[in-house]
């Protein structure tokens, strides 16, 4: 009896371990995410544009936003996997129950 619950402990785990699809995001997260990659997209091709015009001060502006952006994007991606992470540890401990 104790193995048999090792061993499903061992097969919840191991679920639990698996990295998360981007593909099992909600469907919000995962439209932020794409947009804030085309927002970070777009000011990097600006930020290259003014360094080639010589526009330092511009270019250093546009860096900030993106460095902020990609805090941002990161932030989401933490607390998203945090949350399916929660959720797939439901699914484990009502799997074990």
């Amino acid at each position: 009896m104790v193995s048999d619950i090792d061993s499903k402990i061992k097969r919840a785990q191991t679920k639990l371990d698996t990295p998360i699809p981007e593909n099992e995001r909600p469907k919000e997260v995962q439209e932020k995410l794409e947009k804030y990659d085309a927002d970070i997209k777009r000011m990097l091709q600006e930020v290259e544009k003014f360094g080639e015009e010589g526009k330092i001060d511009e270019s250093e502006q546009l860096d900030t936003e993106i460095q902020s952006l990609k805090k941002k994007k990161d932030e989401l991606l933490k607390m998203g996997d945090n949350t399916l992470y929660g959720l797939k540890q439901m699914k484990v401990v009502k799997f074990l129950i």
